[in-house]
């Protein structure tokens, strides 16, 4: 087993990429890439090129658990959701999963991504990443601290390498002092964000104090509550519909999307431009599906709204459970993985400010699937747990008579319904924490405001005029048709 380490000069999450659960090692440091093997570890230290001096300090360091070909890494579908997304969130922007061979002519095709000049091949990147080997890192062990990296202890500053140099050639007694330090590191996977994005993407960055801090969405969602004159059960009733009818839209949008995807698939049967979506059809169902369930949470949990700690929780204790559906869980999962995903919900559940980027990338952790398999797996229990939620609006004895939709409490509910909403979105590439901004300024547009129209009809007999509150419903009944109903007519 051999130690490198390296100097990270630019920490944008590209190289190594250390998001959704796994951190890989695929562009860059040809070197490494090419002489590093099975149970290897990788240390990457910091510099001063950045707006912050991180000399002598630990961005990332990782166990190489496998060691694939770029081919592999791109059609394997649980390294899909490292394709890079342009436009979406930064996590997904940066993916690392960016070069293939065209199968015809045995060209290396290179998706749109950071090392790629506009829309010409970035052949200087290519000649480095691919010229010298044909190697992608792959490790689930590993801490990244990014921006937040610690200090390496003084009495071992001697074994960092300087200047763009690579080190391996440690002596057993180096290793082992280096090996200790990593173990008395008590956090692992993705802790904090890159260094380089507060310098490079500031505008776009939520921190956990922004405004898409969970409490901070809450907050957002009274306001923008057009219920919220209503009665207590009038506004739960229409929740729960509008719940179940967004998972609707949402299942919708997945569809289109499928048969965008089945027009742009190349000769290899993989999709030839990575996920794109079908405008933002489905960034705003999501969105709006994640506004009803923390509406309806707001009512069922007498303000208590935190949906996605609660439902982190109860995972957590599911996966530690002693009957067989908790073994089953266990088993699904490598251990690794279990271990990261209960030190993350302490992690989560301790801090004042959470957020859905949290969230997501927890949750993600505990997907016993990958790409469009966990997308159809997370549709089939959105119909099912849309179902669930419309049992508590049956009466007691219809409850009892209709027993083919199990019961359960709805905090429980929208809990598993965020969980799936997230799945999709991690995918697909989505940052939750973009659509759930997007969402509130789409609530926002459609609040009234202090100084209401001019009413045009005020100077005619009543029998002339609207009324002063009404609901007019929208349906679609053809192709760009649709027909308003008023009061059921």
């Amino acid at each position: 087993m051999k130690v490198h380490t390296y100097i990270v000069q630019h920490d944008k999450g590209f190289a190594p990429n250390p998001f959704w659960g796994v951190c890989t090692l695929a562009c860059c440091k040809p070197q490494i890439r090419k002489h590093a093997q099975k149970g290897d570890v990788i240390i990457g230290f910091g510099s001063a090129s950045g707006e912050t001096d991180l000399r002598d300090r630990v961005i990332y360091w990782m166990r190489v658990e496998d060691i694939i070909s770029f081919d592999e890494y791109w059609r394997d579908p649980q390294y899909a959701v490292k394709h890079p997304v342009f436009g979406s969130g930064l996590m997904a922007w940066y993916g690392d999963n960016i070069y293939h061979r065209d199968e015809g002519s045995g060209e290396w095709v290179q998706a749109y991504s950071f090392h790629k000049d506009g829309t010409n091949l970035g052949s200087g990147n290519l000649e480095r990443d691919t010229g010298t080997t044909d190697r992608v890192l792959i490790g689930r062990e590993y801490a990244y601290w990014g921006g937040s990296a610690p200090l390496f202890p003084d009495g071992l500053l001697d074994m960092i390498p300087s200047g763009r140099a690579r080190r391996c050639n440690y002596t057993d007694e180096e290793k082992a002092k280096i090996l200790a330090w990593i173990d008395s590191q008590q956090e692992r996977g993705f802790i904090s964000e890159p260094a380089d994005w507060r310098r490079d993407h500031a505008p776009k960055l939520k921190d956990e104090a922004g405004l898409m801090g969970v409490a901070r969405y809450a907050e957002h969602v009274r306001e923008t509550d057009q219920f919220k004159d209503c009665s207590r059960e009038e506004r739960r009733r229409r929740s729960i519909y509008g719940l179940v009818s967004e998972i609707g839209s949402v299942i919708s949008a997945v569809k289109k999307q499928k048969l965008w995807e089945g027009a742009h698939r190349n000769i290899e049967g993989s999709i030839s431009t990575g996920f794109k979506l079908t405008g933002s059809e489905l960034h705003e169902e999501l969105g709006d599906v994640i506004w009803y369930c923390f509406a309806l949470a707001m009512l069922e949990g007498r303000g208590d709204s935190d949906i996605l700690a609660r439902h982190l929780e109860g995972l957590s204790e599911h996966l530690k459970g002693h009957d067989r559906q908790s073994a089953l869980f266990r088993e699904s999962l490598d251990s690794a993985q279990i271990e990261e995903f209960h030190r993350s919900v302490e992690a989560f559940l301790r801090k004042k400010q959470r957020t859905f980027q949290g969230f997501q990338k927890i949750a993600y952790l505990t997907a016993r699937t990958k790409s469009d398999d966990l997308v159809e797996i997370s549709l089939t229990a959105l119909m099912q747990l849309g179902a669930q939620l419309m049992r508590l609006l049956l009466p007691e004895l219809e409850k009892q008579l209709h027993d083919q939709v199990h019961g359960r409490p709805a905090l429980n509910i929208l809990g598993k319904i965020a969980w799936y909403l997230s799945a999709i979105a991690t995918v697909y590439g989505l940052s939750l924490d973009e659509i759930a901004d997007e969402n509130i300024q789409k609530a926002k547009l459609r609040q009234s405001t202090d100084q209401p129209t001019t009413l045009h009809d005020e100077k005619f007999p009543k029998s002339e005029q609207f009324p002063r509150r009404f609901s007019v419903q929208f349906i679609t009944v053809d192709a760009g048709r649709s027909r308003m109903y008023w009061e059921g007519r």
